[in-house]
Order: structure tokens, then sequence, then C-alpha cells
């Protein structure tokens, strides 16, 4: 009985442990997101084995994905 205690009061504390830093500060994550550098990005790849390549143009205005041409 008492092992049983004890379980559950570490499976509670494992819970509100998760449930506190789940519901932590994101400021981390916006900085990351703000890192695209305005301009125009342009990639083609190698041919396959029938000799299609595929390519793409990523236009980038104000921090943001403007246009996307493929």
């Amino acid at each position: 009985m008492k092992s049983r205690r004890i379980i559950s009061l570490l499976a509670v504390a494992a819970l509100a442990t998760t449930v506190f830093v789940g519901c932590g500060d994101k400021k981390e994550e916006a900085k990351k997101e703000a890192g695209l550098k305005n301009g125009t990005y342009k990639k083609e790849s190698e041919a396959d084995d029938r000799g299609y390549k595929g390519s793409i143009e990523i236009e980038v205005k104000d921090g943001k994905i403007a246009t996307v041409k493929y």
C-alpha cells in the first residue's frame, strides 16, 4: 500500500513538471522564426536517372516568404 502511494506521488510530480515546462515562455522560438533574410533564392537538383531536374525559386520580402516557383 505504501509503495502505491509513493508511485502515485511520483506520477503526479512528473505530470506537474511536464505542465510547467510545456507552458513556459516562447521567446526563444520567436527569435528563430525571424531569421529569413530578404532576397531571391534559387536551387536546382541533380538530374535523376531519366534526366529530369527539379528547381525552386523562393522570394523573401520583409522577412516572410512572398512567392515560391517550382
